[in-house]
């Protein structure tokens, strides 16, 4: 059962300048596990985190089989990762 609905156009939250994730949590681990559930009962490939209400900088994506985590953790070092995970739906 999902436990968020996906946001759809033209909520306002899909405009807001979304905020740095600046460590994962318990809090984003939730939400992260909130996205994967999402975009499999909506069978998308990409999700992500201001589609489910919450303007943050993360997106996950399903590819092949594989899902991977996108996080910018830390702008200063402009560092942006693709983290393979276990275990998307774009507008």
């Amino acid at each position: 059962m999902v436990k968020r609905k996906i946001i759809v156009y033209p909520d306002p939250v899909l405009s807001l300048v979304s905020e740095e994730v600046t460590e994962i949590d318990e809090e984003t681990q939730e939400l992260i596990k909130d996205m994967f559930e999402a975009m499999d009962e909506e069978v998308g490939i990409g999700l992500a985190a201001p589609q489910l209400g919450v303007s943050e900088r993360i997106m996950v994506v399903s590819i092949k089989e594989k899902n991977y985590l996108w996080a910018v953790v830390d702008r200063s070092s402009d560092i942006h990762q693709w983290v393979h995970i276990i275990d998307v739906l774009s507008i």
